[in-house]
């Protein structure tokens, strides 16, 4: 976490900050099943965050209604709720997750490959150290829906939920939803592919990292599953960058750097 940020991002000597590498002690209960949902008191903000989901999958084209094709199963579908902090430990935002069930696919007939890099905490370490002592400027970008902006080579189809309200239907899916197991891989192959082409090399120690060099600008561009974190000498260099990731893929938000990765 960075505390006591100036508002454009840099990060000089004057600066107080601190990297916070602790969980959140505090858990707010979140409801384990559609039942369970209905008769607690939040009920109406548990809803309210379904519906967001269901309106952002609608967005994308996540899927389209049809008739499960004779030979073909459905993957059977659940909603996760989970609610995000904000750095006091109060409640920010809550999310509702329409997933499929991952655990019910099978290897070479609804996947193949699935592994997805992480960064590493060190890369995130030095990357902080560098951007100080250069006196960089530092922003995160937040990837909501990250994995929707993967790209599906599978077929599947995906049992509809009840919030749809559909009759001897399913959903088949046309772009990548949360659950299926190479949801992560594809979402890190679409991203690789794209800062690629916009002349970022890839670090060999971290596939995570990717280093630019664009008129003599320095540039740092870190994934970590759905953040951005952006580091350069150049303010304008930076907000073209931003501009640029936020036309291409859905969803993306900019906050001020806001760290708590443990």
């Amino acid at each position: 976490m960075l505390t006591n940020m100036p508002d454009d991002g840099r990060i000089d000597d004057s600066s107080e900050y601190e990297v916070a590498m602790s969980a959140i002690a505090y858990c707010e209960e979140v409801p384990e099943s559609y039942e369970e949902r209905e008769v607690r008191p939040d009920r109406g903000k548990w809803y309210q965050a379904k519906q967001e989901e269901i309106s952002a999958l609608k967005e994308n084209e996540t899927w389209e209604l049809v008739k499960l094709p004779p030979g073909k199963k459905a993957i059977k579908s659940k909603w996760v709720f989970t609610v995000k902090y904000n750095k006091e430990g109060k409640i920010e935002q809550y999310e509702a997750r329409l997933v499929a069930k991952g655990c019910s696919q099978k290897e070479g007939q609804d996947y193949s490959e699935t592994y997805a890099p992480v960064a590493k905490l060190s890369t995130l370490r030095i990357l902080l150290s560098v951007s100080n002592s250069k006196k960089f400027y530092i922003h995160q970008l937040v990837v909501k829906n990250a994995f929707l902006n993967g790209l599906l080579k599978e077929e599947i189809y995906l049992e509809a939920p009840e919030i749809l309200n559909v009759e001897n239907g399913v959903c088949k899916v046309r772009k990548k939803s949360y659950g299926p197991k190479q949801a992560p891989m594809e979402w890190n192959s679409r991203y690789d592919s794209y800062v690629k082409e916009l002349g970022f090399k890839q670090c060999r120690t971290d596939r995570c990292l990717y280093v630019g060099n664009f008129d003599n600008v320095c540039m740092y561009l870190l994934l970590y599953v759905d953040d951005f974190i952006i580091a350069t000498d150049s303010p304008e260099t930076l907000k073209e960058l931003k501009e640029v990731l936020m036309n291409e893929f859905h969803n993306v938000f900019c906050s001020k750097p806001h760290l708590n990765y443990s």
